[in-house]
C-alpha cells in the first residue's frame, strides 16, 4: 500500500492529536467522515499506525519512572521468553525494549516511593540475578516526544518528572487514565458505558485531567519500518545536563529524533532515533561530535530489535 497526500495529512493530525474525532479530520481535510475512517483503520490494519496512546505525567499522582537495563551471560529466544512473561506479571512495567548492543534490552518500570522499587528489585533479582552479568538503573526525569509531519515541521511534547506529588485525583481519574494509556482515541461516550458514569462526568475528569497536567498529550505510534526506516537507540554520557537542549536541537533538525529520555544514573541522555541504514546513523553521530565537542563525553549505540508494550497501562497496577 503506497500512502497519497489525505493519508499522511490524517497522519499528521493523530500525530498532533490522536483523540481528534473523524468528523473534525475530515473537515480539515476536506474528504468524508465515512472516507477518513476508511482510511484511519486501514492505516492500522496495514501497520502504518501501531497504536493511539496518551502522554501521561504520572509524577503528578505520586509516581516515578525508572529505566532499567540487563545484560545476560546467555541471550537467546528462550531467555526472552521468559523475561517477557516477567515483566507482564509485574503491572508496574511496559515499554520492554530488545536491543542489539551491549545491553539485551531496557524497559520501564514505574514505582510510588524506594521501598517499592526496591521490592521490584529483589523480584527481578531473585529471577534473573544469576543470568545476569550487568545491571543499570536511571531515574528518568524528563520526557521529550518528538512528533514530525510529512512537512517537516515538528512540535516536541515533553514531560517533566518532579519529586513525585500528589495533585488531587480520585478513583474515576485513574480508571480514565488505565483506558486512555491503552488507547487514546476511545470517546466519552465509550468511557461512559465502560465505567458506568454518565458522559458529562466523563468529560468533566478529562478536562481535569488536562488541567492539571496529568495528561500533556495524545499522539500515536507509527510503524516505522512501514516507512522504510529503522530505529536506534543511543546512550549518551555528557559533561553536563545543560548540553542536552543544544543535543536534541541537532537531533530534531536532522529530522530523526522520535522521542528522548533524561535520566540520572549511568547515561544522561537515552534517545531513540530512526534512519534508512547504518551510514546515516555515523553521520548524525559524527555532526554531534563536531557540534558538541569535548562536553559529549560518550555514547553507546544499540539496534532496537523488538519493541513490547508489556503492560498497555501501569494505572492498571494503582485499580488492584
Amino acid at each position: 500500500m503506497e500512502l497519497d497526500a489525505y493519508d499522511k495529512r490524517i497522519i499528521d493530525l493523530l500525530l498532533s492529536d490522536s483523540r481528534r474525532p473523524i468528523a473534525a479530520i475530515a473537515r480539515k481535510i476536506r474528504l468524508s467522515k465515512e472516507s477518513v475512517y476508511y482510511r484511519v483503520n486501514r492505516l492500522v490494519k496495514t501497520g502504518y499506525i501501531e497504536n493511539f496512546f496518551t502522554l501521561i505525567n504520572a509524577s503528578r499522582i505520586g509516581f516515578q519512572y525508572y529505566r532499567i537495563y540487563l545484560k545476560f551471560r546467555l541471550w537467546d529466544e528462550d531467555m526472552e521468553r521468559k523475561v517477557v512473561n516477567f515483566l507482564r506479571t509485574q503491572k508496574s512495567c511496559t515499554d520492554l525494549d530488545i536491543l542489539e548492543g551491549y545491553y539485551n534490552l531496557t524497559f520501564l518500570t514505574m514505582h510510588k516511593d524506594q521501598h517499592e522499587l526496591g521490592l521490584f528489585i529483589d523480584e527481578l533479582s531473585q529471577n534473573f540475578g544469576l543470568d545476569t552479568v550487568d545491571k543499570s538503573l536511571h531515574l528518568v526525569t524528563k520526557l521529550h516526544v518528538t512528533i514530525s509531519d510529512s512537512q517537516g515541521n515538528t512540535e516536541d511534547k515533553i514531560i517533566v518528572y518532579d519529586s513525585p506529588s500528589i495533585i488531587n485525583h480520585d478513583d474515576l481519574d485513574i480508571k480514565i487514565l488505565n483506558l486512555l494509556a491503552r488507547d487514546s482515541r476511545i470517546q466519552s461516550v465509550a468511557l461512559s458505558n465502560k465505567l458506568h458514569f454518565n458522559v458529562q462526568s466523563i468529560r468533566y475528569h478529562l478536562k481535569k485531567l488536562e488541567k492539571s497536567g496529568i495528561v500533556v498529550g495524545y499522539t500515536a505510534s507509527l510503524g516505522i519500518e512501514r516507512f522504510g526506516y529503522f530505529p536506534i537507540q543511543v546512550n549518551f554520557r555528557l559533561s553536563s545536563h545543560k548540553v542536552i537542549p543544544k543535543l536534541l536541537e541537532i537531533l530534531t533538525q536532522l529530522k530523526t529524533l522520535l522521542w528522548s529520555l533524561e535520566t540520572i544514573g549511568k547515561y544522561d541522555l537515552s534517545v531513540k532515533i530512526i534512519v534508512e541504514d547504518m551510514p546515516q546513523v555515523l553521520s548524525h553521530l559524527e555532526q554531534l561530535r563536531k557540534e558538541i565537542g569535548n562536553d559529549l563525553i560518550s555514547y553507546e549505540l544499540s539496534y532496537v530489535r523488538k519493541h513490547y508494550t508489556i503492560n498497555p497501562s501501569p494505572f492498571q497496577a494503582i485499580l488492584t
